[in-house]
């Protein structure tokens, strides 16, 4: 009996494929319980290969963590049509891309990787394109210091209301939702 042929995948692809595995076992279980044995153990290859693709439990996490952030701009990027219609966009998508990765943004928003450099600047990022969306959308009027400083304060309370509905919040999403963009009504015209 001859022993199975391996296929040797090319560097990108292995890292990508133990991201998946990753990413799945953070949906599961969250961040806290993601380790390199296993993802490995998921993902059918070494606990060395996990370390050698992202360097310690605190870079695979990181990992797991910027590609929700990255799901998240992708969900929340700008799209044409009037601005209520655009809110309500936004809003819906934002809560499908946390809702998809429920465990994963709620070890975000509880601090799992608080002190992460590179996690720290993917949120600040995707916090500054909500921030200048809003900004945008109100025109002169919001083009202030004052507007941006209000439009940050929006985006940490909606951070925070969704954490608390993930968290078991007895409110419907589409409760939430409204909430949302009721919420709005904070931001100057």
């Amino acid at each position: 009996m001859t022993a199975p042929t391996r296929v040797r995948r090319e560097p990108a692809d292995r890292r990508r494929e133990l991201l998946a595995a990753a990413d799945a076992l953070a949906r599961e279980d969250g961040l806290a319980a993601l380790g390199p044995a296993a993802v490995a153990s998921r993902a059918g290859a070494s606990k060395a290969l996990v370390f050698h693709y992202f360097g310690s439990n605190a870079g695979l996490r990181r990992a797991v963590a910027e590609r929700a952030v990255e799901a998240l701009e992708h969900a929340i990027a700008p799209q044409e049509g009037p601005v209520d219609e655009q809110q309500q966009r936004v809003v819906t998508a934002f809560v499908d891309a946390v809702t998809e990765r429920r465990r994963i943004w709620c070890d975000i928003w509880e601090g799992a990787l608080a002190g992460d450099g590179p996690t720290e600047a993917a949120l600040a990022r995707v916090r500054a394109a909500l921030v200048e969306r809003l900004v945008e959308s109100g025109g002169a009027a919001r083009s202030t210091p004052a507007a941006r400083l209000v439009a940050a304060g929006w985006v940490a309370l909606v951070e925070t209301m969704t954490a608390r509905w993930l968290s078991g919040a007895d409110v419907t999403r589409d409760e939430l939702e409204r909430l949302v963009l009721r919420s709005l009504a904070v931001l100057p015209c």
